[in-house]
């Protein structure tokens, strides 16, 4: 269900301007520091499908973009052990959301 509804907000900004797309990544943030884990994995699985629909705007979201991806990770310290499968659940993708910013 989160991938689901993540690849529909992912849709659902391509007419968006960098400026509301960046009040949108401030909220996704949020989403991802939070201290449920469904919370962290539904901020993260949405930057990577709005990063990946708006690989047109991809230099001004970067910065947003790494910040959440680091924001996500952070709340992991201490509290999960790198051997949890949790923890390499997130951390994957933490950095899987950044992909779409790669350029071949």
């Amino acid at each position: 269900m989160r991938e689901t509804a993540a690849q529909a907000l992912g849709a659902a900004v391509q007419p968006l301007a960098v400026p509301p797309l960046a009040a949108l990544l401030a909220m996704l943030r949020r989403l991802a520091g939070s201290g449920q884990w469904e919370a962290r994995h539904s901020g993260l699985l949405a930057l990577k499908y709005v990063v990946a629909a708006r690989a047109d705007a991809a230099a001004a979201l970067l910065p947003h973009a790494l910040a959440i991806a680091q924001t996500g990770l952070q709340v992991l310290q201490g509290r999960l052990s790198w051997f949890d499968t949790r923890c390499s659940t997130y951390s994957s993708q933490g950095s899987s959301a950044l992909l779409p910013t790669c350029r071949t």
